[in-house]
């Protein structure tokens, strides 16, 4: 390990769908963070470990930042945030390019929370990105550095590796090289449920749903897992489950695929469906489901 070894925390901001999780996933070249073309996929503050031979950075995904909390949910996503700015090295502000450009409350307010010195604006899917989105930015946030990136063909990756790197304090790695997350598979296993819940479900369900891992053994040939999704409210289970259980045996299927990708190893896979009412706007249940650490 070099003698000049860096490491540090850079934080992903940006309102929902900029890409931020897709944009992550490229970087870390590996498929962990959740990703929808739904708003508000991600609800957990996640880390992801990018390693290099004298540097290591720990990538923040984070909730996409929200004008209005309808839920205590929503106010605990948004605490998420706010611990962020406050103990991060670096900040990507991540915008997705491809949509109209236009100045947003909740923007405003982080930009005059960070600095330039410590902030790099991430112009995303730079691929489709709207002509004019450049000459926005500038004329918005003069005297902002800024980078056209694209998770699709991998346009600005290295740039903005090399700008992390070039930016981070030096300091010894502060997890194992060798992981991609200081989470634990059950935490990326749930994810996996719920991005399919995302994708394959319409309306208020996948915002309803949260999935918890209750079991999970590693044999040498097989990965037994069980997982429970919770619900708000009865008319919502039978959605997610379907006429004879065809939905819920369509999200086990997509889902086991996709985590056996993950771990390398066949996997069976029992998904059950329970009731946790109004669990959004309840602390208890956000509490029990993991969104408060136990200072909050």
């Amino acid at each position: 390990m070099a003698s000049t070894h860096k490491a540090g925390f850079v934080t992903l901001l940006g309102l929902p769908n900029a890409g931020k999780s897709s944009l992550l996933n490229a970087l870390i070249q590996t498929h962990l963070a959740a990703v929808s073309p739904k708003a508000q996929t991600t609800r957990h503050r996640i880390p992801f470990l990018l390693h290099g031979e004298d540097y290591q950075i720990v990538l923040n995904d984070m909730p996409g930042l929200l004008e209005k909390s309808a839920y205590a949910l929503h106010h605990r996503m948004m605490d998420y945030v706010r611990e962020a700015l406050e103990d991060s090295d670096l900040f990507l502000l991540v915008f997705d390019a491809a949509a109209p450009f236009r100045l947003h409350p909740v923007l405003e307010d982080i930009k005059n929370r960070l600095t330039p010195q410590n902030s790099l604006v991430v112009l995303n899917k730079a691929d489709i990105a709207q002509s004019a989105y450049e000459s926005a930015i500038q004329k918005a946030w003069p005297g902002w550095n800024y980078l056209r990136t694209s998770s699709h063909t991998g346009e600005g990756l290295e740039a903005l590796v090399s700008w992390m790197v070039e930016h981070l304090p030096p300091h010894p790695p502060y997890f194992d090289k060798e992981h991609l997350s200081s989470l634990n598979m059950r935490f990326f296993i749930s994810e996996i449920i719920r991005e399919k819940i995302f994708q394959l479900y319409r309306d208020e369900i996948p915002y309803a749903c949260h999935v918890e891992v209750d079991s999970y053994k590693e044999e040498p040939e097989l990965h037994k897992i069980s997982a429970i999704v919770y619900v708000e409210k009865e008319s919502q289970k039978g959605i997610l489950i379907g006429r004879g259980g065809n939905a819920l045996k369509t999200l086990g299927t997509q889902a086991r695929q996709d985590i056996e990708l993950l771990t390398g190893v066949p996997v069976y896979l029992a998904i059950s469906v329970k009731v946790a009412p109004g669990w959004r706007r309840d602390e208890r249940y956000l509490k029990k489901f993991g969104y408060f650490s136990g200072s909050k």
